[in-house]
């Protein structure tokens, strides 16, 4: 609406535009802060998605609603439980039910956004960027004994030497797989960041990052729980850097905060 404005048009003539595409299910308008966004709706996803509706119920339909719009990129659970607005425990049983009824798949994401699973419609082909790289997938999954075996050296390296970096991790990676390159090993890094196995840290020279096992890792017994304050949402959250007292994002409206304080 900005640009239009930018471009000379009456507000007024933008705004009846807007209700006449809105009303004939064009496009659709969604609410963020203080935002208004516009967005395009296909008419046959639109008509897909009203076929679900009449079938699904109300919570099932808005998850389904929410991932299907993700369409190859997918989406996570988090994402859904933001997007959604549904009780995150509500939400965790509705995706299993429709993972059982084989309208929705969940995959284990490479990528540094995804901790856990991402969600994508049950015959949409998996996007290579959510998996992560080829080199991790077996028959068109992800092989997870693949990826044990990959941060298990990584563990190892990193226990040996106490600090690595990515090149040296990368080097040590590539004796076992010659096509696994820093991308991939990146990726591997950020699963076991994501799981508090592995912490990042800034080198005294050149600022070059180097990786450690964070301090509550016994690494002879991997089934150790961490401490509680190294679980607070803030330290998993991609928006924290947005997050300010007052704002859009922030403290006040998390839900993530606020559950956790619960616990």
């Amino acid at each position: 609406m900005k640009i239009l404005q930018e471009e000379g048009h009456d507000q007024k003539n933008i705004n009846q535009s807007i209700q006449f595409l809105s009303k004939n299910n064009h496009i659709s308008i969604q609410s963020s802060g203080d935002l208004q966004i516009l967005k395009y709706q296909n008419q046959e996803d639109l008509q897909h998605l009203n076929e679900a509706r009449n079938k699904l119920s109300q919570d099932e339909y808005k998850v389904y609603e929410c991932i299907f719009n993700s369409k190859k990129k997918g989406v996570d659970k988090r994402e859904i439980d933001h997007q959604t607005g549904i009780f995150s425990g509500i939400v965790t049983k509705v995706l299993k039910n429709l993972e059982k009824l084989s309208i929705i798949k969940g995959v284990k994401g490479l990528k540094a956004r995804s901790k856990g699973k991402v969600y994508l419609k049950f015959d949409i082909e998996i996007d290579n960027d959510i998996e992560g790289a080829a080199i991790f997938m077996k028959e068109g999954k992800i092989d997870d004994d693949l990826i044990k075996k990959y941060t298990s050296q990584i563990i190892e390296e990193i226990e040996n030497n106490s600090k690595v970096s990515l090149d040296k991790l990368t080097s040590c990676l590539r004796v076992i797989d010659s096509n696994l390159d820093t991308s991939a090993v990146q990726r591997l890094v950020n699963l076991l960041i994501f799981d508090d196995v592995v912490e990042e840290i800034k080198s005294d020279i050149g600022g070059q990052s180097m990786y450690q096992l964070c301090n509550w890792v016994n690494v002879k017994n991997r089934n150790l729980d961490p401490p509680p304050l190294t679980k607070t949402p803030c330290g998993h959250c991609t928006l924290i850097y947005e997050c300010r007292p007052g704002g859009i994002i922030s403290p006040e409206n998390c839900v993530y905060f606020e559950n956790f304080a619960d616990w």
